[in-house]
């Protein structure tokens, strides 16, 4: 590719990226044959890790910052706690009885502000990415490898998109580019390179050779400013994670150097570092279930049987122990399943998959007042599964049972199923 065809590429990319398609046919026609064009900036920030809201966004807080950053019912609690303890002088008590308030939070509570938090950052990156979508998404530095006659690029820890990516690039495709880099870069390395020549002592070798001197240095800093400057960007949508295009430009004036090199593209991984999560589930749900009333007597005990007697019959009527607790209410399955707001998954056990054991474990279990499972009785399965199925039951969480308008302990069946197949 001679100069000619050189300014016109580069012409068409400025026109590409929105820059003004009239202004660019004029300054071609006013180009003397065979001039290299010099390259054009593209609008401040566009390259999206230089967006302090995005390196913001890009990594979420830990633990406590986190909920702090993005959930205002954590907030508004702290402060109501700080209010508190406020006239505690002591730091050290204070600091105990600021913790002893935040251990006396409903964990429902606790659970909302980590909600509140999920919500409010995936509504933040959301908004981020609606309003950047004209934005480079930076990959990383590039390095040319002559001997294969292609450049690999290094993806840096804040770029959106972890990538390793091999695109083919001639000897003179790259002299091209390196040109075109030299032309905007051209002052600021020839000033530096002077500038170390001039500060050199009188007995260094620059002083008895300044020009070969500033040459040797001249070549050396601009080789890192290729290193440091010449980066891989891609055009498409951060909030969907596609992409549509990759090109080369100049990090700091964000000036493009190459033209779309999707097509000669060799991909061998991508991953993004900056995603939309999925949608948060919700902790608690307020309405309790209304369970329909199936008093059913609980398996193991005895049953409460009260005869019917004529009125002309003086036979007694059998009357339970005393010391015998009521019936629980035996929820159907389906309508308990409903009630679910924490389900832990069982573990396969490494023994069971070793022997290619598969099947259902049928418990029966309690579910007390608060939606705890507070007992549980195995009615069938495998015994290399069972415990694997008590241990994963025993954490589940449900809404409250009400039996009119009251929480209630209840009887339910659970199955799990054991599967081989992925």
């Amino acid at each position: 590719m001679n100069h000619r065809m050189l300014a016109g590429t580069f012409l068409f990319l400025i026109a590409l990226t929105g820059a003004a398609r009239g202004r660019a046919q004029a300054d071609e026609s006013t180009q003397s044959p065979g001039a290299i064009s010099a390259p054009s900036s593209a609008s401040a920030h566009r390259i999206i890790s230089k967006d302090p809201e995005y390196v913001k966004l890009l990594t979420a807080p830990l633990k406590d910052d986190f909920v702090r950053t993005y959930s205002q019912g954590y907030r508004d609690k702290s402060a109501e706690i700080d209010a508190k303890v406020a006239d505690i002088s002591d730091a050290t008590l204070r600091n105990k009885a600021r913790a002893d308030e935040w251990g006396n939070v409903p964990q429902k509570d606790q659970d909302r502000f980590t909600y509140e938090a999920d919500v409010a950052l995936r509504d933040a990156r959301i908004s981020f990415s609606r309003k950047h979508r004209d934005a480079w998404l930076d990959v990383g530095r590039v390095t040319y490898i002559e001997d294969e006659k292609s450049l690999v690029v290094k993806s840096y820890s804040t770029a959106p998109i972890d990538a390793h990516l091999r695109v083919p690039m001639s000897a003179a495709n790259m002299k091209q580019i390196y040109d075109l880099f030299r032309l905007f870069t051209g002052p600021e390395i020839d000033r530096q390179a002077h500038e170390y020549v001039f500060k050199s002592g009188a007995d260094s070798p620059c002083s008895r050779n300044p020009d070969w001197c500033f040459q040797i240095k001249r070549d050396e800093i601009e080789q890192n400013f290729r290193s440091d400057r010449i980066v891989v960007i891609a055009q498409g949508d951060l909030e969907q994670n596609k992409i549509e295009g990759y090109l080369l430009v100049d990090y700091d004036t964000e000036a493009i150097l190459s033209e779309p090199v999707l097509q000669n593209l060799n991909l061998t991984s991508l991953a993004w570092r900056f995603k939309i999560p999925p949608v948060p589930t919700r902790p608690y749900e307020p309405e309790p279930v209304q369970a329909p009333v199936q008093p059913v007597p609980v398996p193991g005990r005895h049953e409460v049987v009260v005869a019917t007697i004529a009125p002309t019959e003086a036979a007694p009527i059998e009357q339970p122990p005393a010391e015998k607790p009521p019936a629980r209410i035996q929820i159907p399955p389906d309508v308990i399943a409903a009630a679910i707001i924490s389900r832990t998954s069982p573990q396969y056990p490494p023994r069971a998959r070793a022997a290619h054991v598969h099947g259902d474990v049928v418990l029966h279990a309690v579910i007390d007042k608060e939606g705890k499972v507070s007992g549980i009785q195995v009615l069938s399965g495998d015994d290399l599964l069972v415990q694997a199925a008590v241990d994963a039951v025993l954490q589940w969480r449900y809404k409250p049972i009400l039996i009119e308008s009251e929480p209630t302990e209840v009887d339910t069946t659970i199955t799990i199923t054991f599967s081989l197949i992925e």
